[in-house]
């Protein structure tokens, strides 16, 4: 209130004050009048405009930049008339001396240099207060853009809470579990159900019909066999065909994974109690695939997931189908970013929503990786020694669907330093942490990173799209801590 009851000040004096300096001015040359007078009218236009509230303050501002631009337009075209006539007699005296020159030809040189010198100190005034009520307008209208920007983050956040509440609904009427706490989901079936397992992890194959069918459904993507500069692989297939998948049972990694859930929650609850950038930052939703997000709808039932947080599953494709044993074992390890790809949109895990996008990651499992992973995959169960054949042939390869808590989520566009639609960059550590999410209470970092897609170029169109998005066909997430992450499905599939 003070800064525009200043600004407001400010506005009202300056024109008043060029007027009162032509007003006391010995000069009454013609023009002078004239621009006396347009101070005058716009010392009054300035006073009315200065006293407008709400949407027309824009208008407003717009017409003080053009009443002084006008005006200085004005007094430079003055005072360039004047200059052109002292040229014209540009010593007068030294004329007058030698008879070449009449005194009514030296009175009006002189009166020509005074009123030349007067325009001259005129125009330097109004050209500094030009470029003050510039600046001023464009304060005043910098502010109310806030304010605009506040009231559509405040439209933002209804709409998304009332999304929300629609799926805490759905929830409902469906018979979703909510997880508390850092309970185990109650799916599990392994001895990883109890306080103290007897083993680190088991990975139970997975036999329930339903979910084998959420599985296979989840294959089915945009794009599957086109290609792509990431590609490791090439050939002739358009399908993705599911062999085998295990629920990886750890107990401890789960216990790392809920605790940061439970932190995120807590973050995303206060983000959203607040108002301005903060709640602005939390009212970003993932939008998941819709072919995505449909297919699982099954296995989310089962495992207890929180929509508000933006928890979704996930695909990421095993360059090297080996690593599956660390993975199972101790999660997912963000230092070993770029091994097998690139490291486009910083150095953290990259996901997809898409098979197509992950696919083109996956390798083949040879003999001595098959041997590696018969030591994770339950033997015992009979479903890697005398189960499906394909599993003992080096066509399969294996992928991860993991859930992922993206939480407060960093979109980034074609301008990949920068958050979408802001000027604040994506980064506060290199290009391995991302920045302090604006205007929360405690310092916190964006927990994951989306790279938009522009309309037009994505693959499918079940894909969410972005004004200013990338131009590739898949949208990727990555996210820069791990336990944030739960492996929880290996599959493995081949391609048909």
């Amino acid at each position: 209130g003070s800064i525009l009851a200043m600004l407001k000040n400010a506005l009202t004096s300056i024109p008043r004050t060029c007027a009162q300096i032509l007003k006391t001015t010995s000069a009454r040359r013609t023009g002078f009048a004239d621009v006396q007078s347009q101070l005058v009218g716009h010392h009054q236009q300035t006073r009315a405009l200065a006293s407008k509230r709400g949407g027309s303050n824009k208008n407003a501002a717009i017409e003080l930049c053009h009443l002084f631009a006008n005006l200085t337009f004005e007094a430079h075209k003055l005072y360039q008339e004047r200059k052109q006539k002292q040229k014209l007699l540009p010593n007068g005296k030294a004329q007058a001396k030698t008879g070449s020159a009449t005194d009514s030809d030296l009175a009006e040189a002189t009166s020509a240099s005074k009123a030349s010198h007067l325009d001259r100190d005129l125009f330097l005034v109004l050209v500094p207060a030009c470029a003050f009520f510039v600046c001023c307008s464009w304060a005043v209208y910098e502010q109310m853009a806030e304010s605009r920007r506040e009231a559509l983050d405040e439209e933002e956040f209804q709409n998304t809470k009332k999304r929300l509440q629609q799926l805490e609904k759905q929830m409902s009427q469906e018979g979703w579990t909510m997880l508390a706490g850092t309970d185990v989901p109650a799916n599990w079936t392994s001895d990883q159900r109890k306080p103290r397992p007897s083993k680190q992890f088991e990975c139970v194959p997975i036999t329930d019909a339903e979910v084998l069918k959420a599985l296979d459904r989840s294959l089915i993507g945009n794009d599957i066999g086109a290609g792509g500069r990431d590609a490791v692989s090439s050939g002739k297939y358009s399908k993705l065909k599911l062999e085998a998948a295990w629920r990886v049972e750890n107990r401890t990694l789960w216990g790392k994974f809920a605790s940061e859930r439970q932190q995120v929650q807590h973050t995303m609850m206060e983000l959203r109690e607040h108002a301005g950038k903060a709640r602005r930052s939390a009212s970003t939703l993932a939008n998941i695939r819709g072919g995505l997000h449909h297919a699982t709808a099954p296995l989310r039932a089962l495992g207890g997931f929180d929509v508000t947080i933006n928890e979704a599953y996930l695909f990421h494709g095993l360059g090297n189908p080996a690593v599956a044993v660390n993975v199972v074992a101790s999660g997912m390890n963000e230092h070993f970013s770029g091994v097998n790809a690139g490291t486009l949109f910083g150095d953290g895990i990259y996901f997809a929503e898409d098979m197509g996008k992950s696919d083109q990651y996956c390798t083949c499992a040879d003999r001595t990786t098959r041997k590696q992973l018969s030591t994770i995959l339950d033997s015992s169960s009979g479903w890697w020694s005398n189960g499906s054949p394909a599993l003992q042939r080096e066509e399969v390869r294996y992928v991860f669907l993991a859930r992922v808590v993206l939480g407060c989520i960093a979109q980034v566009g074609a301008q990949r330093s920068f958050r979408l639609r802001t000027s604040e960059p994506t980064f506060s550590a290199g290009s391995r942490e991302l920045a302090f999410i604006p205007g929360a209470k405690s310092p916190t970092h964006f927990h994951s990173e989306v790279a938009e897609i522009a309309p037009g170029c994505q693959a499918g169109l079940d894909t969410h799209t972005e004004p200013r998005g990338n131009r590739l066909r898949f949208r990727e997430f990555i996210v820069f801590h791990p336990t944030l992450i739960y492996p929880e499905y290996l599959i493995a599939y081949r391609r048909v």
